[in-house]
């Protein structure tokens, strides 16, 4: 199964964020990526970077985008946030929303009585992260077997 998105949200632009972002670009996706920092200096690091088509900080994405405007939203930050930013969104969100960590079922039990479901289909991402690790390896790694779109 082909999936095809034209928006795609990361919030959380950080190492594995930013290197998910450019392996998109790699493998030539025709989706803009929308990447959002916690501040302004991670904000030009990102611009200088191109390690998205967009980037915004928070204060920024939550002024002038709204959740509905991405098909496909993932989260790159820690899970307390995820599950504080997943109560934003409007109970009638019909993208997909997945995380970069490995909490898929902590994550679940906390947004399923915000959405009121009993299934949610989590689109599994893996990511291993190491010491000292550059985001051009990070970028390697997802392009050679980890991530497939």
């Amino acid at each position: 199964m082909k999936l095809e998105f034209s928006n795609i949200l990361i919030y959380g632009l950080g190492l594995m964020g930013a290197s998910l972002s450019l392996a998109l670009k790699q493998k030539g996706t025709s989706a803009s990526i929308t990447g959002v920092v916690g501040s302004t200096k991670s904000k030009i690091k990102g611009q200088s970077l191109k390690s998205a088509d967009q980037i915004l900080t928070s204060e920024e994405f939550r002024s002038t985008q709204s959740w509905k405007d991405y098909d496909f939203i993932i989260f790159g930050v820690p899970v307390d946030l995820t599950v504080k930013l997943i109560s934003e969104l409007p109970t009638d969100f019909s993208g997909i929303i997945t995380d970069l960590g490995s909490t898929k079922k902590k994550s679940f039990m906390r947004w399923r009585p915000i959405f009121h479901l009993d299934t949610i289909i989590f689109l599994l991402i893996r990511c291993v992260v190491q010491r000292n690790l550059d985001l051009n390896s990070q970028t390697r790694r997802y392009m050679k077997d980890d991530f497939v779109f």
